[in-house]
């Protein structure tokens, strides 16, 4: 990446225009560079951008990362805040045990990507593809996922504390285990055994699409105990 550090220090590149040439140049070597490296390598990138402030949302950064080769990126135990991955191909990414703050995966292709013990605040999965993407204990805060098809997600086990999982198409995910306070699923489609084994208080269906509603629910979710909230990953803060 000496050629983006050139064009950070030497020619102002944070400091240019939306518009200008320098940041076409800096986003073609940035693809170009992507493309010939493996994923070790290619976390090595991000985590330069991300330091140097070149990925930042939340208008368009100044290095854009729209439809970057990011295969199998790892990016594990990384700390990445307002990163725009917008409609980046993350197939197989390794996220696990990062530090996700409004970080935007809107158009992104998460097929297969670990979130596994990662933590997330206001991370931005709408439209993203998540087929067979594991999510197997995290934690997240008002998180968004919208998907127009079934999504084959495994939440096993993860907080979902303030998750937002409005219109999606959940009859195929995975939430057994899973634990969290006020989780969205309005207009969402689930089937009985979406839910089957989460722990998810003072949570609501509102409208959703089911033909039967999981055990001990109604369209208000399932009402805790204060005993039974103490429990939750909510209350206790990620200390099991």
């Amino acid at each position: 990446m000496s050629k983006i550090d050139d064009l950070v220090i030497a020619r102002r590149l944070r400091q240019s225009k939306a518009t200008s040439d320098l940041r076409s140049v800096a986003r073609t070597l940035t693809l170009t560079a992507l493309r010939r490296l493996d994923g070790k390598r290619k976390g090595e990138v991000v985590r330069f951008l991300a330091d140097a402030e070149l990925i930042n949302g939340p208008a368009t950064p100044v290095v854009d990362l729209s439809d970057a080769d990011l295969r199998g990126v790892v990016l594990t135990d990384a700390s990445l805040s307002e990163a725009v991955f917008g409609s980046a191909d993350l197939r197989r990414a390794n996220f696990g045990g990062s530090a996700l703050d409004s970080v935007q995966f809107k158009y992104a292709r998460l097929d297969r990507a670990s979130f596994a013990g990662a933590t997330m605040e206001g991370v931005n999965f709408t439209v993203a593809r998540l087929e067979h993407a594991s999510f197997r204990g995290a934690r997240m805060g008002d998180a968004v996922s919208r998907r127009g098809a079934p999504v084959p997600v495994v939440f096993q086990s993860a907080c979902l504390n303030d998750a937002n999982f409005d219109g999606s198409d959940a009859r195929s995910a995975r939430l057994g285990g899973a634990e969290g306070v006020h989780v969205r699923f309005d207009h969402a489609r689930l089937t009985a055994a979406t839910l089957d084994g989460a722990e998810l208080g003072d949570s609501a269906l509102g409208g959703a699409v089911t033909r039967a509603l999981p055990k001990g629910w109604t369209k208000h979710g399932v009402r805790l105990t204060a005993q039974e909230r103490r429990k939750l990953c909510a209350l206790a803060r990620g200390r099991r």
